[in-house]
């Protein structure tokens, strides 16, 4: 199975309702704060995006996805998928019973600096806007957000979901929790600006730093005191989520606890992975199936019948 689409006619009608938008309506004046449609446009340079071909195998007990992008990586937002290059990471602290993963080559740093320059272009005053608030946090906290933070984070993301433990029967269907790590070039340094953010927002009033097997831990407090988040620097991986419990998984894989890499279904030696690749993504359709039924078994036992 295979399938093109050209993205030029779905560039220029998305341009045109660009324009439309972002018209004063009739009787008002333009908006001075407002960028001026044809400056977005061409900053963006939307045709930077060339088309989509997406090919898929079907064997036995597998399907095989292959799908390619064409951009210009050197004009508009075509830089901004210029950024992903390499190969996709494989950090030791997923666990192998992840029921999702999303894992990218992608440089932040190359992104970030290809962002400021798309809105200088689009509007040099919202530009003027947001320098002045960089150079405010820098003057409140003393970290330079751009060399700090952004510029510290390395070239790999990934993104996984884990099943919640414990009992939930009284819920429509078990919950997931959702973790989100990023590669980090210099851990020691990130850390330190990430602590002075916290330390300088009201934020950090809420943040409890806790001893986990050897990590420093940062657990977010809701209003109630319960856990809300937690983040954490494990190695050169930046490691967040909204579960406690997720994060402290992340730490005890590779420490005691089997990882995803090891998982039987990848093959002997990760056998049945792609051979190298800009990103990965995978699924365990199991549990996902059973969560979509679940939904609808409850959205039907919700519906109340109706007598024609």
């Amino acid at each position: 199975v295979a399938m093109y689409l050209d993205l030029h006619p779905l560039v220029q009608l998305f341009e045109f309702g660009l324009r439309e938008g972002m018209k004063p309506a009739p009787g008002q004046q333009p908006n001075m704060l407002m960028p001026r449609a044809d400056s977005v446009i061409s900053a963006l340079e939307l045709n930077s995006l060339r088309d989509i071909f997406l090919s898929a195998k079907v064997d036995k007990e597998t399907v095989h996805t292959i799908w390619d992008l064409g951009v210009d990586p050197d004009r508009g937002i075509g830089r901004i998928l210029g950024a992903y290059s390499g190969n996709y990471p494989t950090p030791g602290f997923i666990p192998a019973d992840a029921i999702t993963l999303d894992s990218a080559a992608f440089d932040f740093k190359k992104a970030f600096a290809v962002l400021e320059d798309i809105l200088a272009k689009a509007s040099p005053l919202m530009n003027a806007l947001y320098q002045g608030q960089l150079a405010e946090m820098q003057a409140n906290t003393g970290v330079d957000l751009r060399s700090g933070l952004i510029e510290s984070l390395g070239s790999g993301i990934v993104a996984y979901n884990v099943k919640l433990p414990g009992n939930h029967e009284h819920l429509p269907f078990e919950p997931m929790a959702s973790v989100l790590a990023f590669q980090v070039n210099d851990p020691a340094s990130f850390d330190r600006a990430l602590q002075g953010l916290l330390n300088a927002s009201p934020l950090g009033a809420m943040v409890e730093n806790r001893d986990y097997m050897g990590t420093n831990l940062r657990i977010v407090n809701g209003m109630a005191g319960q856990p809300v988040g937690a983040i954490a620097m494990r190695g050169d991986w930046l490691i967040l989520s909204s579960e406690l419990f997720a994060v402290q998984n992340a730490i005890s894989v590779g420490s005691g606890q089997s990882g995803f890499w090891g998982n039987p279904a990848l093959g002997e030696g990760g056998s049945n992975l792609p051979d190298g690749g800009l990103s990965l993504s995978y699924a365990r359709l199991g549990p996902l199936i059973k969560l979509v039924l679940q939904g609808v078994a409850q959205a039907a036992a919700e519906q109340e019948p109706s007598i024609d």
